[in-house]
């Protein structure tokens, strides 16, 4: 962490630092019950909870975020999303501690992901690697920016998209920022001759836009590649997410 100039200690412990813990658990076995029988009602409809979870630390001082074990009320019930709690996505989870106490919410340069376990990222991230010919290994890690398709394609993945959705839903309190490149570390990396069996961390850059900035677009994808596009627009400003997978 001290490569990233962010402390490494909680707040408030002995070896000192700003990270804040946080553990939020939609249910879990308790008195016998699996977590979709425990049962709750709002607006006149009844749950089951989904058991999902989201463990994360948020570093307002020093503004980074981590998440860091993360499991969806879709992923976790596999039903419909009528069934399914109204505040599910991550962004809307991390962006509800980052506001909290927080006096200087713009304060965000870094976005961590650790240990990405989810198959499509770790295939996505693989082929990233594969298609520039970049070395995949340890600290200082790889680099890929945002002006390139592969960092597009990480920023869009299952593991990366809930970041871009967390600038983009909230320009009016953070203002104009966007994702400058992201940091693939694989730490033992030798011992994963599969790149897509490998776990990395991930390292989201954020930074502000430049006023008169136009956003890269890439209306002709390669062969073979399924684009996802997603755009966000408002009165002032009109931000897309692409995703080339």
């Amino acid at each position: 962490m001290r490569e990233l100039g962010l402390s490494s200690g909680c707040k408030g412990s002995q070896r000192g630092g700003y990270n804040i813990p946080y553990s939020v658990l939609h249910g879990f076995p308790a008195g016998g019950l699996n977590p979709e029988q425990q049962k709750y009602t709002v607006d006149g409809r009844t749950y089951g909870k989904s058991g999902a979870y989201y463990k994360f630390v948020v570093n307002p001082i020093e503004g980074a975020i981590y998440a860091q074990n993360v499991h969806s009320p879709s992923g976790q019930k596999g039903k419909n999303w009528i069934d399914l709690p109204k505040l599910r996505a991550l962004s809307d989870v991390l962006w509800g501690y980052w506001n909290r106490e927080n006096p200087n919410v713009k304060n965000i340069n870094k976005f961590l992901m650790q240990t990405v376990v989810n198959r499509d990222s770790q295939r996505i991230i693989a082929r990233a690697f594969r298609q520039t010919g970049k070395t995949f290994g340890g600290w200082p890690g790889t680099d890929f920016s945002m002006d390139s398709m592969e960092g597009w394609a990480i920023l869009g993945s299952p593991n990366g998209a809930a970041f871009g959705h967390f600038l983009m839903g909230h320009k009016a309190e953070l203002g104009l920022k966007r994702i400058s490149k992201v940091k693939v570390v694989i730490l033992d990396a030798e011992e994963f001759p599969d790149q897509t069996e490998a776990a990395p961390d991930l390292v989201f850059f954020v930074e502000d836009v430049p006023p008169g900035t136009e956003v890269p677009w890439y209306p002709n994808p390669p062969s073979g590649v399924v684009a996802h596009q997603l755009d966000v627009r408002n009165s002032s400003s009109e931000v897309p997410l692409r995703a080339m997978l």
